[in-house]
């Protein structure tokens, strides 16, 4: 039953979009590269896809000015690492492992239990801004296209535009205005020491907040990083009581 609802709650998500959902430049891009990869036209299932999207995508910067096509930035969801997102899809539309599972063997990856130790010094965590947010948007993907696995008509390109759309991508055109330091880090020029060890701890899957440089205007409905979330139809819970999971609002 619950995946059978989790199955007709996409299929009305997807519904409220144009069937012809709005392009997104950076998306378009990547698939382009990735088709152009010798192996693609053999993948079988989405899952397969997503793997084989995340391997070319990998290959480009991490670091960069402007930011690079491996993330997407979006104004209600923040910096997106794509590497990050269609790893945990893969691995939740797949079924290798639970969402729940997923995420918190992420967490634990990131470095969270010597985190809470109080060890972030001792062993250096990297939890970055786009890190767990990127990994809970890609669990709740995979969760809700699983259904579709092994669909031979399912369009990976097309799934993915419904349910980024939502969080709405920024323009092209503005996201590559800024350099990787500030749009995904949330550094400024001079960020003090602080500023620099908290972009590594950051152990939650609630995004960074950019309404400021991305669109000032819509601030006046979402002051904060959970409000915007929730304008996207989306919230932050807790997974074994760690804040690292994103669901859609009931």
């Amino acid at each position: 039953m619950r995946h059978k609802l989790l199955s007709l709650a996409f299929f009305l998500t997807a519904l409220t979009l144009s069937s012809s959902a709005a392009d997104i430049p950076k998306l378009e891009r990547v698939f382009q590269l990735a088709k152009t990869r010798s192996g693609w036209a053999e993948q079988q299932t989405l899952s397969d896809q997503m793997w084989k999207l995340r391997e070319a995508i990998g290959e480009l910067d991490i670091v960069s000015d402007p930011v690079s096509d491996r993330y997407l930035i979006t104004k209600l969801g923040g910096p997106i690492d794509l590497v990050h997102f269609l790893a945990l899809s893969a691995q939740v539309c797949s079924g290798k492992f639970s969402l729940a599972d997923a995420l918190y063997r992420q967490w634990e990856a990131e470095g969270g239990p010597d985190h809470e130790k109080g060890l972030s010094r001792v062993y250096y965590p990297e939890a970055h801004p786009d890190d767990l947010p990127s990994n809970a948007l890609g669990a709740l993907f995979g969760e809700e296209v699983k259904h579709l696995q092994s669909d031979p008509s399912a369009d990976l390109s097309q799934l993915l535009h419904h349910f980024l759309q939502p969080l709405r991508p920024a323009e092209d055109q503005l996201a590559k205005q800024y350099s990787h330091r500030y749009i995904v880090m949330g550094l400024p020029a001079k960020a003090s020491r602080n500023q620099q060890l908290s972009r590594s701890e950051w152990f939650t899957a609630e995004p960074m907040y950019m309404l400021s440089a991305l669109d000032p205007a819509l601030k006046r409905k979402a002051s904060n990083a959970r409000s915007a979330l929730r304008l996207a139809g989306m919230e932050v819970y807790l997974i074994k009581e760690k804040p690292i999971g994103i669901r859609r609002i009931k």
